[in-house]
């Protein structure tokens, strides 16, 4: 009998192997660090950041576009944006704010940036009560390309508001 089966399930086996397929191939892995330089606002966009170096250098970057404030809501069209972001401070204004709306943030799965935070203390501080993702980033790179000016702010494709 076990002469039969072990060829049996290796025939089995083989079977379930043949038909996987690829769900996904999405190409070549590419370096970030252009991107982040270029929403930091650096004027170097080879410079390579390193995880230690984005911890403890670019945590107190300082928007000169980005101000806490109020946002008026408006209609946009920003087919390339492949989900929603938010971009906050470390200033009551969003912190109040996220207390309102982070379970929102959460369902939607939108991807925060944080502007003019005081110290990497307040970045612990925001990570751990929100469970969030969050970027600590220079801020002026978004504000240009979405014309505004304070923060916090939700940009979805359709719409920017508060």
């Amino acid at each position: 009998m076990t002469k039969f089966l072990i060829p049996f399930l290796l025939l089995i086996s083989i079977n379930a192997f043949a038909f996987a397929k690829v769900i996904a191939d999405v190409g070549p892995t590419i370096d970030a660090t252009p991107f982040i330089n270029q929403m930091r606002g650096d004027k170097k966009p080879t410079q390579k950041i390193t995880a230690k170096a984005a911890y403890e250098n670019y945590y107190t970057e300082q928007s000169k576009e980005l101000t806490p404030g109020k946002v008026k809501a408006r209609t946009v069209n920003i087919k390339n944006l492949p989900q929603p972001i938010f971009i906050i401070g470390s200033d009551d204004q969003s912190f109040n704010w996220l207390d309102k709306y982070h379970n929102r943030l959460k369902k939607i799965n939108a991807l925060g940036f944080i502007v003019n935070l005081k110290n990497p203390d307040e970045y612990k501080k925001l990570n751990s009560k929100y469970k969030l993702p969050l970027f600590s980033i220079n801020g002026d790179a978004l504000a240009a390309k979405f014309n505004i000016h304070h923060y916090p702010v939700l940009i979805s494709q359709h719409r920017i508001e508060q």
